[in-house]
């Protein structure tokens, strides 16, 4: 991914008058390793920097001096950010974009199963904003064909009842992940 470049169309759609959404939608196709809300944060921080420039560059009224040091601070600031998403760049594309995902990784990763196991416990409780799950849920899982990986989950959540009262109730749940369509399913779940 070119940065120079990527810093260069954003800016460029927002001296166009382009909104955030616009933008975001225009630059996310050029590049193939960058995503919306990558964009659409680069987009916040260098309008934060534009408006903080333009705040400090206000001639003082009776003083026709400029005022290098406001320049040097903004200046100081975009390195800031370009090196920022550099960093964020570098650390949370990079490993992703080199090399496809193997057989391994799926079975290995563990946090999306439970967050689609949660989300499906939190539609069934009388009191979804009062849950408390498990930090530490047993997860197992196997390959069950190609491209489709099964994660069997056992674990508990702490939520209110309907008189008020926190209970634990523990749930099992089994969730499939299709990797072509990039799609979570729970086909079982059970509380018990």
């Amino acid at each position: 991914m070119d940065k120079k470049r990527l810093i260069s169309d954003v800016k460029w759609c927002m001296d166009q008058g382009y909104s955030k959404e616009e933008t975001v939608n225009f630059v996310v196709p050029l590049f193939s390793d960058i995503s919306r809300t990558d964009v659409a944060l680069l987009y916040d921080q260098l309008k934060r920097s534009l408006e903080r420039e333009n705040i400090q560059n206000i001639p003082d009224r009776g003083k026709d001096q400029p005022k290098p040091k406001a320049t040097l601070i903004g200046l100081i600031f975009i390195i800031g950010v370009v090196a920022i998403i550099s960093t964020m760049c570098n650390t949370m594309c990079k490993p992703f974009a080199d090399k496809p995902k193997t057989d391994s990784d799926y079975l290995n990763d563990r946090v999306y199963c439970y967050v689609v196991a949660k989300d499906y416990t939190k539609k069934i409780l009388v009191s979804p904003a009062s849950a408390k799950f498990s930090s530490a849920p047993l997860i197992r899982s196997r390959k069950e064909s190609e491209g489709v990986f099964v994660y069997y989950i056992d674990s508990y959540v702490d939520s209110q009842n309907a008189f008020g009262a926190m209970l634990r109730s523990k749930f099992s749940a089994s969730v499939r992940y299709y990797v072509k369509q990039d799609k979570w399913v729970v086909y079982e779940f059970e509380f018990y």
